[in-house]
C-alpha cells in the first residue's frame, strides 16, 4: 500500500503527466461534443425527410381518383432511413462515406440503392474528431508516454535505482507503476463516458459494459506492450523508440495495408456503372417488341402471369416490368460488388495482426457505423422494396380497384440494427496480451 501511495504521489506531482492528462481530457470531451452535434444534424435531416414524405403522401391522397398506381410508383418518393445509433456520437466509423438517407421510388432499385456521390480521393473533406480516434490511436501513445517514457527518464536521472533499491526485484515496482498509470487513465475514460451519457442520448446499458470491456482489454494490451519493452530494452532511449515503432506498426502500417488491399479500381463508383447498365437496358426496351419483353418478365416472375395482353396505348405494367428486368441485368454487378465489400470488411488476417484495427472495428460495430451496417441497410431496403412491389403490382397487373387509402397502406421502411457482439475477436486480443506477458516473464527467467 505504501508503494501504491508513493507512486500516486509521484505521478500527480509530474507536471508533464498532468499536462498530457489535461490535453487528453480536452480532446476526449471535444470529440464527444463534435460527435453529438453531428448526430443532432443527422436527426434533424431525417425529420425533414419524414416531413417531406408526409407532405408528398398528403398531396397524392388529396388528388383522389386523379392519381393512378402507375403514376404513384413513378412520382411518389418513400424514405428509407438508417436511424443513427446513439453510440455513433462516439464512434463515427465510416458513416461519413455511407448513405443513411435514401428516397426510393418503384423504379429500378439498383441505381437508387447505390446512388452514391462520385468520390475523388484528392477532394474528400477531412473527417471530424471522434472519441474512437482518441481511444484507438491516441490512448496507446499516452500509455507509452506515462509508462515507458517516464521510466526512461527515471533511469537517466538515476531515480529508478533509488526507487527499486529496497525491493527484491524491480519487476514489482515496474508492474505497480504501469498498473497505477493505466488505472488512472481507465478511470478518466470512464468519467468521459459517464459525461457522454449525462449530456447526450447515450444511455447506460449492457452495451456500456461491453464497451468498457473492450476498452479495458485494449488498455491491458498496451500496458503489456509497455511492460515487455521495459523488460527487454535496457537502454532508456531505445525503449521509447521501440514503443513508438510498435505503435507505428500496429496503428499505422497494418491498418494502411488493409486499406490498400481494399482498393479495387474495378469496384470504384459502382453506383454509376449500375445506373448506366439499368438505363441502357430500359432505353433499349423502347425499341423492342413490348409484348415479347413483357412475356419474358412474366416467365421470370410467374406470380404476375394472370394479366391481360398489352394494347396499343402505353401501359404502366410494361414499364415497371422493364424496370424489374433492368434490375436483373444489373444484379450480377451488384452481387460482385457486395461480395467484394463483405470480403474486404472481414479482413481476418489484418485484424489478427493489429489489435488497433481489431478494436476499431469492434467499436464501429457497436455504433453500427461500419461497412457491415451498410450491407445490412441495403439488404433491408431490398426486402422493403420487394414488399412495395407486392403492394402496388396487383393494381397494375390485375387491375385491382384503386383508392387513396392504398397510399397509406403501403409498407413503411423501418431499419433494424444488428447488435451482435464479436466476442471471439476480444478473446483474441486477450490471447495476444497473455502472450506478451508470458514472453516478458520468460525473458526474466
Amino acid at each position: 500500500m505504501n508503494l501504491v501511495n508513493l507512486e500516486l504521489k509521484l505521478l500527480f506531482r509530474n507536471r508533464g503527466f498532468l499536462l498530457q492528462l489535461a490535453v487528453y481530457l480536452v480532446l476526449s470531451l471535444g470529440a464527444v461534443v463534435i460527435g453529438f452535434n453531428h448526430y443532432n444534424k443527422q436527426l434533424t435531416e431525417i425529420e425533414k425527410q419524414h416531413q417531406f414524405a408526409a407532405a408528398d403522401v398528403a398531396m397524392w391522397q388529396a388528388a383522389g381518383d386523379k392519381a393512378t398506381p402507375g403514376g404513384l410508383g413513378y412520382y411518389l418518393h418513400s424514405p428509407a432511413v438508417k436511424i443513427p445509433s446513439p453510440w455513433s456520437i462516439l464512434f463515427k466509423g465510416e458513416s461519413q462515406e455511407l448513405l443513411t438517407i435514401n428516397r426510393i421510388r418503384l423504379l429500378a432499385l439498383q441505381g437508387q440503392l447505390y446512388n452514391e456521390p462520385i468520390n475523388n480521393s484528392e477532394h474528400l473533406r477531412l473527417t471530424w474528431l471522434d472519441l474512437g480516434f482518441v481511444w484507438v490511436y491516441l490512448l496507446p501513445l499516452l500509455i507509452g508516454f506515462i509508462t515507458v517514457t517516464r521510466l526512461a527518464e527515471d533511469k537517466q536521472t538515476g531515480r529508478w535505482q533509488l526507487f527499486s533499491a529496497n525491493l527484491s526485484t524491480g519487476s514489482k515496482l515496474l508492474i505497480t507503476r504501469i498498473a497505477i498509470s493505466v488505472s488512472v487513465l481507465f478511470i478518466l475514460n470512464i468519467l468521459v463516458l459517464l459525461a457522454a451519457t449525462a449530456f447526450t442520448d447515450i444511455t447506460l446499458s449492457l452495451d456500456t459494459l461491453w464497451l468498457l470491456t473492450i476498452l479495458f482489454c485494449y488498455m491491458l494490451f498496451w500496458a503489456s506492450v509497455s511492460y515487455l519493452i521495459s523488460k527487454l530494452v535496457k537502454q532508456a532511449n531505445l525503449s521509447v523508440l521501440a514503443f513508438v515503432v510498435s505503435w507505428l506498426l500496429l496503428a499505422i502500417a497494418i491498418p494502411s495495408a488493409r486499406f490498400s488491399s481494399q482498393l479495387d479500381v474495378s469496384q470504384s463508383n459502382t453506383g454509376v456503372s449500375l445506373l448506366m447498365t439499368q438505363r441502357q437496358s430500359i432505353n433499349d426496351s423502347w425499341d423492342r417488341d413490348k409484348q415479347a419483353d413483357l412475356d419474358t418478365f412474366l416467365a421470370a416472375y410467374p406470380k404476375w402471369q394472370e394479366t391481360s395482353k398489352l394494347g396499343e396505348a402505353f401501359d404502366w405494367k410494361w414499364y415497371y416490368a422493364m424496370q424489374t428486368l433492368s434490375d436483373d441485368a444489373a444484379k450480377p454487378m451488384a452481387n460482385d460488388y457486395l461480395t467484394h465489400i463483405e470480403n474486404a470488411n472481414k479482413a481476418p488476417v489484418f485484424r489478427a495482426l493489429s489489435p488497433v484495427l481489431n478494436v476499431d472495428l469492434l467499436l464501429t460495430r457497436l455504433a453500427n457505423t461500419d461497412r457491415q451496417s451498410d450491407l445490412d441497410m441495403k439488404a433491408q431496403v431490398t426486402d422493403w422494396y420487394n414488399a412495395l412491389k407486392d403492394h402496388w403490382y396487383p393494381y397494375l397487373f390485375f387491375n385491382e380497384a384503386y383508392s387513396p387509402q392504398a397510399i397509406a397502406d403501403a409498407p413503411k421502411f423501418s431499419y433494424s440494427a444488428n447488435t451482435a457482439k464479436d466476442a471471439l475477436q476480444l478473446l483474441w486480443l486477450l490471447l495476444l496480451t497473455a502472450c506478451l506477458i508470458a514472453l516478458s516473464y520468460k525473458r526474466k527467467s
